[in-house]
């Protein structure tokens, strides 16, 4: 009995401590916790990166729209005039190389560009949808800024390419063409209908024609001074510069994926537009094709599905404002996903530990415990037992016996001071009883006088033994009358009821018959 409650004792104890210390939780506030600490400090480093590369590429703008003007007045033409002017054109061209090469090896970006709303020969009937511009894109890519990068040259006229000692890319071509830049039409068009200053817009993730490489662009309008769009500008992030900047940690989830995407909706509405940003995880390659899974609120964490797709995770916004296209209502969020079967295993290697952490505080909880009864408990009640059986008030433990012989005299210091108590409250109440009923009584004679006429004759009545209904007929009143005669005597004479009034009645009819007698 003692060893078992012992062993409870120790081993709740043990517990409480460890679960108020935190060193015991659950398995899925671990996981949510694991996907919050990292995308908090994701967040921060993304924002802080986009925010740093969006003030770049606004002061690049005004760069080559200062440039465009200066160009276009020292020729005193206007940008109309652009295109199907090789000359105007190979100069606007060149002069941009410089601004772009320039912000390329300030950021931590892996490419730099300009569109002009114009092109080289408007006759022809692909021209339509092709545009003139420069296009730089770093080879040797770091983490880092490197002091000298390799830097292809992807569009613009060939002969720049030579005069600035750029390497061709295998991929390259003299224009761009307009379905390789998402929305690049509708962000013109919403460009030129806003009159707002460090507007910049983020692309959706794409592959570039002809390549492998998987970017987003972040674009920053050329607007001139009368409202003219001469077209956009900007910095590349790759897929590979991302996944260098933003490595994978080293922790308890290596199947994680962590990137960048749209949302749109909130709560049990919110879907997720994975492969609309860049992602970095083993499972990345789920996402080369933009896919919507749904959201679905938890406790800890959030679950994510699409079909067969489904995954733990979390979401946190961006502390970006990148200019929304007209109709679309999305905004950019990180996140962190690991397959549903991942944190299912992950969940049951933490109940695994959990439950070995139990028994291991259970083994020491039992192991002390029978330490404790053996030494100390043991020898107690054998010696409570062996007084018990010889029937002698020692038991051979010195502490026990003078506790014994102390609690025996309290016990009957006790008795006697419990029995004087108990006669010394038995005869105060008597007293008292005694005094209340005798003081009461004489209060409810003195108050006779203080009855009136009508009332006393309620009251004679009362003595001869009537009840309410025969005073109310011999009296000729009604009976409403006589109640209220009966709260005003009950009143007068101090008495809270029928059965009172009726008690002191008694006792005045005794005391009359004795006085008489």
């Amino acid at each position: 009995m003692y060893f078992a409650s012992l062993s409870v004792i120790l081993f709740t104890s043990m517990v409480l401590l460890l679960f108020w210390f935190g060193f015991i939780f659950s398995p899925q506030s671990s996981l949510g916790r694991i996907f919050d600490d990292y995308l908090i400090n994701y967040e921060r480093k993304l924002s802080e990166h986009i925010s740093h590369t969006a003030a770049q590429g606004i002061h690049l703008a005004s760069a080559l729209t200062d440039m465009i003007e200066r160009t276009l007045n020292a020729k005193n033409c206007s940008f109309s005039a652009v295109s199907d002017n090789a000359a105007l054109i190979r100069e606007l061209e060149n002069e941009s190389v410089y601004f772009l090469k320039d912000a390329l090896l300030r950021s931590r970006c892996s490419g730099s560009f300009i569109v002009f709303e114009a092109t080289m020969n408007s006759a022809l009937r692909q021209s339509r949808e092709s545009r003139c511009g420069v296009y730089l894109k770093a080879s040797n890519i770091t983490a880092s800024n490197p002091v000298s990068p390799q830097i292809f040259y992807m569009r613009g006229l060939s002969e720049l390419a030579l005069e600035h000692q750029f390497e061709f890319h295998n991929k390259w071509d003299m224009e761009y063409e307009m379905a390789e830049l998402p929305d690049y039409a509708a962000f013109l068009k919403a460009a030129s209908e806003s009159t707002e200053s460090g507007q910049f817009f983020l692309t959706k993730s794409f592959f570039i024609r002809g390549t492998s490489d998987k970017v987003v662009l972040l674009c920053v309008p050329l607007r001139g001074s009368d409202g003219t769009v001469y077209g956009l500008c900007g910095l590349e992030i790759s897929d590979i510069l991302y996944r260098l900047i933003y490595r994978m940690p080293q922790h308890d989830l290596p199947d994680m994926l962590i990137g960048f995407a749209q949302q749109n909706g909130q709560g049990a509405n919110a879907t997720l537009h994975m492969g609309t940003g860049l992602m970095n995880g083993p499972g990345a390659n789920l996402f080369a094709n933009p896919v919507a899974i749904t959201a679905t609120d938890g406790t800890y964490y959030n679950r994510y599905q699409n079909g067969t797709l489904e995954f733990a995770g979390s979401e946190r916004a961006l502390h970006i404002a990148p200019f929304s296209l007209p109709g679309q209502n999305v905004k950019w969020v990180v996140t962190a996903l690991l397959p549903r079967e991942k944190a299912q295993y992950f969940c049951l290697k933490q109940y695994i530990f959990l439950a070995l952490f139990l028994a291991l505080f259970l083994g020491i909880a039992l192991g002390a415990s029978l330490f404790l009864t053996r030494r100390y408990a043991a020898p107690v009640l054998l010696g409570i037992k062996n007084a018990r059986v010889n029937g002698v008030a020692a038991t051979n433990v010195r502490e026990l016996d003078e506790l014994l012989e102390f609690l025996e005299a309290k016990e009957q210091s006790l008795l006697r001071q419990q029995a004087e108590n108990v006669r010394s409250v038995v005869n105060t109440q008597e007293n008292n009883e005694l005094q209340a009923d005798i003081t009461a009584y004489r209060t409810f004679i003195e108050q006779i006088s203080t009855l009136s006429k009508a009332e006393r004759l309620v009251f004679a009545l009362y003595i001869k033994g009537q009840k309410s209904s025969e005073i109310a007929a011999n009296l000729h009143l009604s009976i409403n009358t006589i109640r209220t005669h009966n709260r005003n005597i009950y009143a007068k004479l101090n008495v809270s009821s029928y059965k009172e009034l009726m008690v002191y009645i008694r006792m005045m009819t005794a005391e009359d018959r004795e006085t008489f007698a």
